[in-house]
């Protein structure tokens, strides 16, 4: 089993071991997995992964086109996310530099904090200039959604698809209008306004390139 499955079945659990959580066994013994995976420039960022769309965005609003052109036009999917997966994922990632980031286990922050000092700024460049990085990299769990609706049988997944969409258009509405302070990353730290758009569009051509327009 992958540890970030391990991770996200585990995460919140309270089952002790010792003078430590579970939760705190499983990360230490898996230390040199956790810390190569995220220190690795190349596992990062590979040049070779599954088929998907040549996608940048310059803007904001690029992103909304491409959006709204998946949603209204239908598309062919080669990840394992559909759209509404994507989008609420998406969603959840761009308002943190405005609400808070979700904190994470201690020593996941250590590691990433080590990542931080030591290659923070060189993994923010590479990432914004390339728009893409490696599949499956671990991410919050909370930001993991399911494919269809789950609240009861009186919303379609069509609504359901329109409703995740609907919710990052707003999502991107506000971070093109919001000036005001920004919490800092935790892997890549402080950023200013156009650093934390250029991440957010980086982030978007890399998940939007794996659903491709029909």
């Amino acid at each position: 089993m992958h540890f970030s499955t391990k991770l996200q079945q585990l995460e919140g659990k309270s089952t002790s071991v010792g003078n430590g959580s579970v939760l705190d066994s499983l990360l230490i013994s898996n230390f040199g997995t956790i810390f190569s995976t995220f220190v690795s420039k190349k596992s990062l960022f590979p040049q070779n992964i599954m088929p998907r769309r040549e996608l940048r965005f310059a803007t904001l609003d690029n992103v909304k086109s491409d959006l709204q052109t998946l949603h209204s036009r239908g598309y062919h999917q080669f990840g394992k996310w559909n759209l509404s997966q994507n989008a609420n994922h998406l969603a959840d990632w761009m308002t943190f530099p405005i609400d808070g980031f979700p904190k994470s286990p201690w020593f996941i922050r250590m590691v990433v904090g080590m990542m931080r000092v030591t290659q923070g700024k060189a993994l923010f460049r590479k990432f914004a200039q390339e728009q893409r990085m490696a599949v499956g990299q671990p991410t919050i769990p909370s930001t993991v959604h399911p494919a269809t609706d789950n609240q009861g049988p009186n919303v379609s997944n069509e609504a359901y698809q329109t409703a995740s969409v609907n919710r990052l258009l707003s999502c991107i509405d506000r971070l093109t209008a919001y000036r005001g302070p920004l919490h800092p990353s935790p892997l890549f730290g402080p950023l200013s306004y156009d650093e934390a758009v250029a991440l957010q569009l980086a982030h978007c051509a890399h998940h939007l390139s794996f659903l491709e327009p029909k």
